[in-house]
């Protein structure tokens, strides 16, 4: 039996509202009912067309414990396959306006074996109108697009075995010069797809909203193959890989949630997206057992996805602002709410000298100059010596500095 881990993704999207959330949870447990979203129902796609059909569970065991789990049924004689329709809670995002452009899916999932191509998503509302969106291939590679490995990656996802396969999608956001989509096999990086075909916001990659349905496992031409499914998670934003590797391997208790969360006021500073380093530590230790740096919305909403339990240091530290740390905290937490000091312009954690000397170089920028977000050597752009985020480097950013100069944070 699995239990309850609902939670939140952290922020990886500038201009985002809030911190993410999960917007579609499926455990499986003998039903098809959501724990967040609407509740799943199985469909046969065949020949014969796409007929509602009765779920089918079994007892199975995940690492060593037990649990229920769902069928996923493929039948290559007639091409009766089995596939799960979902909906979800989410609102148009990444620009969006018709579609969820930023998402992360995550599922521990069973197949028999990998003897071809097997569709893990379908977006189209309709199941068999178009080609999968997200696969296997029979060497365990994942992606689309003839894109399924990444060079001098050996690691795959494999038949016989219970994995956690996540998907990061944002169809806005470029890494290392390629698209942000990325296949994750037990918390490890398997593969970026470079350039997906029909890339673009509200385009192929991105999930219908509302009473419209996704697929799990669907494709037009029978692309299925024959397996489990122990849990499902959607949420309404890409995960960072330090949040996609907290989440580990596939467990019976299903997808963990949430770790901590709070929201970031930022004084002295009007509102605007910047980012935030999050560590977590065991209690009164000075090294980190993780770190991650996360995007950070005007709202000033973060939130963190771990396995983690129990009690940990965090330190929170906004961008530009001196660090916070939250003792002895039990996990999960969702009341990290503090008011960050400004003025470390270069984020050493103490306003100085140091900091003096970024302001006085940057003195009289403003957000029309050509530079203004380029860095410098040591990191620091004009922007960030703008403390009070009017856009341009003043006298106003002087006072600040000086009013809490020599101010060391946590």
């Amino acid at each position: 039996m699995k239990h309850q881990l609902v939670g939140m993704a952290a922020l990886v999207v500038v201009g985002s509202a809030s911190a993410q959330s999960v917007i579609g949870r499926w455990e499986f447990n003998d039903d098809l009912n959501a724990v967040v979203g609407g509740n799943a129902t199985v469909w046969e796609l065949g020949l014969l067309g796409n007929v509602q059909k009765a779920p089918v569970f079994m007892d199975d065991t995940i690492n060593g414990e037990a649990a229920k789990v769902a069928v996923i049924q493929a039948d290559p004689t007639d091409g009766a396959n089995t596939v799960f329709r979902v909906t979800h809670t989410g609102t148009p995002n990444g620009n969006g306006t018709v579609k969820l452009n930023s998402y992360t899916l995550v599922m521990d999932v069973y197949f028999d074996s990998l003897p071809g191509f097997i569709s893990l998503l379908q977006t189209d509302a309709n199941p068999t109108a178009n080609d999968g969106d997200w696969f296997v291939r029979s060497d365990g590679g994942m992606g689309i697009s003839g894109n399924y490995t990444d060079a001098n990656n050996s690691l795959r996802m494999d038949g016989g075995v219970w994995r956690r396969i996540i998907l990061t999608n944002d169809t806005r956001t470029l890494v290392s010069g390629n698209q942000m989509y990325f296949s994750y096999v037990d918390g490890a990086l398997q593969n970026q797809v470079q350039s997906p075909s029909s890339w673009g916001v509200d385009g192929r990659f991105g999930l219908p909203v509302g009473a419209n349905p996704f697929w799990l496992f669907a494709d037009e031409d029978g692309e299925v193959g024959p397996g489990r499914i122990n849990s499902a998670v959607l949420i309404d934003g890409a995960l960072t890989p330090g949040q996609v590797a907290e989440l580990g391997a596939a467990q019976a208790a299903g997808i963990p949630g949430i770790a901590f969360a709070g929201t970031a006021t930022l004084s002295d500073s009007a509102a605007k997206d910047t980012t935030v380093k999050v560590g977590i530590y065991t209690p009164g230790s000075t090294t980190a057992l993780v770190e991650d740096t996360l995007e950070l919305p005007s709202s000033g909403k973060f939130s963190f996805y771990s396995r983690r339990a129990g009690a940990y240091d965090v330190v929170v530290k906004p961008r530009g602002f001196l660090a916070k740390r939250f003792a002895a905290v039990t996990f999960p937490a969702t009341t990290l709410d503090a008011a960050y000091i400004a003025g470390d312009i270069d984020n050493d954690n103490m306003i100085s000298v140091f900091d003096y000397d970024k302001l006085s170089s940057y003195f009289d920028k403003g957000s029309a100059d050509a530079d203004w977000m380029t860095l410098d050597t040591d990191g620091v752009s004009p922007s960030n010596a703008d403390i009070d985020g009017d856009g341009s480097v003043s006298v106003f950013d002087y006072d600040i500095l000086s009013r809490n100069f020599d101010i060391a944070g946590e």
